[in-house]
């Protein structure tokens, strides 16, 4: 085996490695998270009343026409033998026969253990048990729920049409919204914070029951929406039919549901966009077709409702920018995980105090965050003293903005406007206006709290790059080319709130590559591309750890320290990283360059000099020029025309005081035998041919 492909081999291992590294912990995650909670044997979905039978009585019930083919049967354990019915709950967590399980998939029955605790709730179960006269929806998927249908607004005839779609012998089967009011806002996570806190918006939805087809979408499936923003200073309000907004228009393109109006009642207009993405007209037969739209968007992306705004001017904090996007969550309706009391975040000598006080959110089923980088749920309230008469106390959404570390090391940041707040007392209003206090930003850098105010007429701070820490970074070069490999293993400090919009574009030194055709899962990001470019990005979204591998790229003029960024949109991460020894090969047609690595003694009085060398002019012609060699108290010329040349190698015999000269341009090297009787330990070479003059100590 070569040398280079032994090169090649330790860099694939240490690439596995790191592979390994950055994705297990989701593996481990998912798999405990997967063990506690509810399980299913059989994947399936039941429309059908819920009827309650003892194991024992499970048969009987069946033969006298208690329990119907059409129901739902709830037990406690299931016997070696049940009678078809429509689908099968346990609350015990013994797994049920393999010849129950067979016999649940060969009539695709749903049949799961279902906790009497969590997000799914099992009524008691008195004996006998009439749980409900409602038709129950359940599905025994990856997503396991009960849904009692008597609570949507579902018809009959709808109810027999889905029925009918479990006799389809489809690869997919039609999909069908349930009517709900849905209710979504800004969310406060890691996404800028000026951003988050200009387009801070709380919506209530209101989606009809229907077949989710085409021709359905294309008409106004938002029956109803209350939109509730700030804007100019104040607390806004539009709701009702959306139809009988300004300029209101609505259209599906295909994949897309977009309402568009615009807000004419402002100090300057604004042109709005709410767009709902990736709408599934159909699913695979074995999943559940029957969803809420709430539970379908936060289930598969939490980026499917955006929020564009337009506007006349551009925005304050971006000069080139007239639109700003955000995305929108899920308000917050599930259990919290911490409770932050409120605590001092910024203090000075004169008396200014800042304190506040917030829960967190508990991550999203499936998701854990090893960083400690959650999302806000709300705050408590702020208490900010020292700056009026009366200390100055926040309690609502928008008076108060948050953003979470993004690293288990890094700092929460916050804003506060005060003249968000409802109720704030005048006379606390007007002293903030005296002293042109609109707006207060805290955050932490380099383990220091920092506070700046904002007046009513400033321009709020441009987007900064997201730094990038690198924790290893390396190259390997082709050995005669200006081509080679590097890997750069590292953590973003931030993440887009979704990759899946725009292209991710890689820079590492000179080399740039838009990657476009990645996979994009809750917990991570991948892209695997060949040879020749950047053939593997991985992104562990919950530990913001990544991987990046470009094979037989061209690295020619590379250096250090090496520019190193990752752009999505308008999201930027960037980081400098000091690369040591970076092959000379990546200098060839870019810098003049001259080392002397090793002087060795030959037989007296020649002494052999090695070294490294590279040339900025990429037309350079060694036949062409005169090259003068000199080292203390010699020089020597070697006239154009006399080297002898073979390939790109050059060399010459037997010049004055030059046994030997070999300049081999391909690998970058140059050998001398030169004859120097007293040759100094140390010293300099100098060599100079055209535009090229460099010296180097040995």
């Amino acid at each position: 085996m070569t040398r280079e492909s032994l090169s090649n081999a330790a860099f694939a291992i240490v690439v596995s490695l790191l592979i390994t590294f950055i994705v297990s912990p989701v593996s481990a995650i998912c798999l405990d998270i997967w063990h506690s909670e509810n399980t299913y044997y059989s994947q399936g979905w039941a429309i059908g009343q819920i009827k309650y039978f003892p194991p024992e009585d499970i048969q009987s019930a069946y033969d006298s026409g208690q329990l119907l083919p059409t129901d739902i049967l709830l037990t406690d354990t299931i016997p070696a033998e049940v009678p078809l019915v429509a689908g099968i709950i346990t609350t015990s967590p013994e797994e049920p026969s393999q010849d129950v399980i067979l016999f649940a998939e060969s009539h695709n029955l749903p049949l799961a253990y279902i906790r009497q605790s969590g997000c799914i709730t099992i009524p008691e179960m008195p004996t006998p048990l009439p749980i409900t006269d409602h038709q129950v929806l359940f599905s025994a998927c990856p997503d396991m729920f009960l849904r009692d249908l008597a609570h949507y607004s579902i018809t009959e005839e709808q109810i027999q049409e889905l029925l009918q779609l479990k006799q389809l012998n489809t690869e997919t089967i039609p999909t069908f919204l349930l009517s709900s009011r849905i209710y979504y806002h800004t969310p406060q996570w890691n996404n800028y914070i000026f951003d988050s806190h200009r387009l801070k918006s709380r919506w209530t939805i209101q989606t009809p029951s229907l077949w989710l087809t085409p021709e359905n979408l294309s008409d106004n499936i938002l029956t109803d929406i209350a939109f509730e923003y700030q804007a100019d200073g104040q607390i806004r309000f539009l709701d009702g039919p959306p139809t009988d907004w300004p300029d209101y228009n609505y259209y599906y393109d295909g994949n897309d549901v977009i309402v568009n109006w615009t807000l004419d009642t402002l100090a300057e207009p604004r042109f709005c966009e709410l767009r709902i993405n990736d709408i599934p007209t159909t699913v695979p037969a074995d999943e559940c077709p029957i969803f809420i739209l709430s539970e379908y968007l936060f289930k598969h992306d939490l980026s499917l409702i955006t929020f564009q705004v337009q506007y006349q001017n551009p925005v304050p904090d971006n000069e080139d920018a007239t639109t700003d996007s955000v995305s929108l969550w899920p308000r917050p309706t599930r259990f919290f995980w911490e409770y932050d009391e409120p605590h001092l975040i910024y203090s000075t000598p004169g008396g200014i105090s800042i304190r506040t006080g917030y829960i967190l959110e508990s991550p999203p089923a499936g998701w854990f965050n090893i960083n400690n980088t959650d999302p806000l749920a709300y705050f408590d309230h702020t208490i900010i003293e020292g700056l009026t008469t009366e200390p100055i106390v926040l309690n609502s959404y928008y008076s108060q903005t948050y953003r979470a570390p993004t690293t288990w090391w890094g700092a929460p940041s916050f804003i506060f406007e005060p003249q968000l707040e409802p109720d704030l007392p005048q006379q606390t209003l007007d002293e903030l206006q005296a002293q042109d206090i609109r707006l207060i930003y805290v955050r932490k850098e380099n383990g220091t709290s920092t506070c700046e105010t904002y007046g009513f007429n400033d321009a709020l701070p441009s987007v900064p790059p997201y730094p990038l820490h690198i924790s290893y970074c390396t190259v390997l070069p082709h050995p005669t080319q200006t081509t080679g490999s590097f890997v750069v293993v590292g953590t973003m400090e931030s993440l887009p709130e979704s990759f899946s919009a725009h292209p991710i574009d890689i820079t590492f030194g000179s080399y740039t590559e838009s990657l476009t055709n990645f996979t994009e899962t809750p917990n991570l990001c991948l892209y695997r591309g060949a040879a020749g470019g950047i053939s593997l990005f991985l992104l562990n979204k919950i530990t913001h750890q990544f991987i990046l591998f470009g094979s037989n790229v061209e690295l020619a003029g590379l250096s250090s320290p090496v520019n190193i960024s990752l752009r999505s949109g308008d999201h930027l991460s960037f980081a400098q990283y000091q690369l040591d020894n970076i092959p000379l090969t990546f200098m060839k047609g870019h810098t003049n360059t001259l080392t002397v690595d090793s002087v060795t003694p030959l037989a007296y009085p020649y002494h052999a000099v090695r070294g490294r060398i590279t040339i900025a002019d990429p037309d350079f012609d060694p036949l062409q020029n005169d090259i003068n060699i000199s080292w203390p108290d010699h020089e020597v010329r070697i006239r154009a025309g006399s080297l002898t040349q073979n390939g790109n190698t050059f060399y010459r015999y037997h010049t004055n005081r030059i046994f030997l000269a070999i300049f081999d341009l391909d690998k970058c090297t140059y050998y001398l035998i030169i004859q120097e009787h007293d040759l100094p330990a140390t010293g300099e070479l100098t060599i100079q041919f055209d535009n090229f003059n460099e010296s180097a100590q040995f």
